[in-house]
């Protein structure tokens, strides 16, 4: 394909990287991998092992930091649906607030994980139409999820579909146009993550994206996370001697389970439906 999934207008530019290639527009910013996955096999990373780090101490801090700025635009009780819940951390903070909360995952362990958890209505596996009634909710959100989907523009008609009218739609991915980008270039956090990182949104092609899909755009800002030394270590340098030098030396002074906030990596997204 010659143009971009979603500006339709930009040409492509080839990011060959270690193993694959990234095609990315030269107008919106929008990137994907040169040769998507079918949805089937895309899912087939989220088992067991890929969940237990999900309920990391940093992950939790995450979403209660998400929640604490979903909540700004809450009034009342809300019914709240966490599409990609994983094992709840989110919904945890919804319901404690007295939200009605429902969570889907494609990965039936982490939504048997977060339903246990919650004792809530947690769902699981490919989703449709029909998995939840149109216009049943006040707010979806949609945290570190998009980026994982070859069929994305699916999942965002879906969610315009199971939103009541105005409700609010949150969104957080990396953004491929960051500072971090930038200054990594290949060794880019979102490019690190392969082969679960499939799309890479800019501000410019997220806006475009969710436009084209019924809904206004309410705010675009940075976010970031908390994340162990350790953790960015094995994610920006995953093999080599540089690799091996940081690690000893993280474990030489303690600082295995020293914290790093990262500022600026991802940023988040609030539409609201027409």
């Amino acid at each position: 394909m010659n143009s971009c999934d979603i500006c339709k207008k930009g040409a492509l530019r080839k990011i060959a990287l270690n193993g694959f290639s990234v095609l990315k527009c030269r107008t919106c910013s929008f990137g994907r991998l040169e040769i998507l996955p079918d949805v089937e096999s895309a899912n087939k990373i989220y088992g067991t092992e890929y969940f237990d780090e999900k309920s990391e101490p940093d992950h939790l801090k995450d979403s209660k930091k998400k929640y604490l700025f979903v909540k700004n635009y809450l009034e009342g009780n809300n019914t709240i649906l966490d599409f990609g819940c994983g094992t709840g951390n989110f919904l945890l903070a919804a319901k404690a607030d007295g939200h009605y909360i429902y969570g889907h995952d494609i990965s039936q362990h982490a939504a048997q994980v977060a339903s246990k958890r919650l004792n809530a209505n947690v769902t699981s596996g490919p989703v449709s139409e029909e998995t939840f009634n149109e216009g049943q909710f006040d707010c979806i959100t949609c945290f570190d999820v998009i980026e994982h989907l070859p069929d994305y523009r699916d999942k965002i008609r879906l969610f315009q579909r199971w939103l009541k009218p105005e409700g609010l739609l949150f969104i957080t991915t990396p953004n491929i146009n960051s500072w971090d980008a930038a200054v990594l270039g290949k060794r880019w956090y979102g490019f690190k993550k392969y082969p679960e990182h499939v799309v890479y949104f800019s501000p410019k092609s997220m806006m475009e994206l969710l436009k084209s899909e019924g809904f206004d755009i309410q705010k675009i800002k940075v976010w970031g996370f908390v994340r162990s030394f350790k953790y960015i270590v094995e994610h920006l340098f995953q093999h080599g001697w540089m690799r091996k030098i940081l690690m000893r030396t993280i474990d030489k002074l303690g600082l295995d389970l020293a914290e790093l906030y990262l500022p600026m990596v991802d940023m988040l997204v609030v539409a609201k439906k027409h």
